[in-house]
């Protein structure tokens, strides 16, 4: 083999290494549509957030760029009995509670779930993690 058939064959594999990994950015770039994110010091609290949806709630629950119907978050604040961020954190602490106080709107999603599941975070999470998941859904579920 003469130098300039060493050279050619480096510079075809070079163009497919190249190849390779913008193919990696590219797909990792779509694999999951994340909205457009600007850095600020609530940013932290988001990623907080969803390092505790990812941990505790993405196995039952999605958020709205997700497909999902049942326990679709999307929206959710619109749905719950107000004050919304509120009754969030004290459903997310514990729904068997409020189903037991008589509430009808836990009551309500307890009966149409087909599985039945009780949230009961409030000994689990701390009053900052609670507002870091409550910032995170409410960042998605717009």
């Amino acid at each position: 083999m003469n130098v300039v058939q060493i050279s050619h064959k480096k510079h075809i594999i070079s163009v497919i290494v190249l190849f390779f990994f913008y193919s990696l950015v590219v797909a990792t770039s779509v694999a999951e549509p994340e909205k457009e994110v600007t850095l600020s010091a609530y940013d932290s609290t988001i990623l907080k957030g969803r390092y505790i949806f990812c941990t505790y709630c993405v196995h039952c629950h999605k958020i709205a760029y997700q497909t999902m119907v049942e326990n679709s978050l999307e929206g959710v604040f619109d749905r719950l009995p107000q004050p919304a961020d509120k009754y969030f954190i004290e459903f997310v602490g514990d729904s068997k509670l409020l189903r037991d106080l008589g509430d009808q709107y836990a009551q309500s999603i307890h009966a149409s779930r087909k599985r039945i599941y009780n949230h009961k975070f409030n000994q689990l999470f701390s009053d900052a993690e609670f507002a870091d998941l409550l910032a995170y859904v409410q960042y998605h579920s717009r």
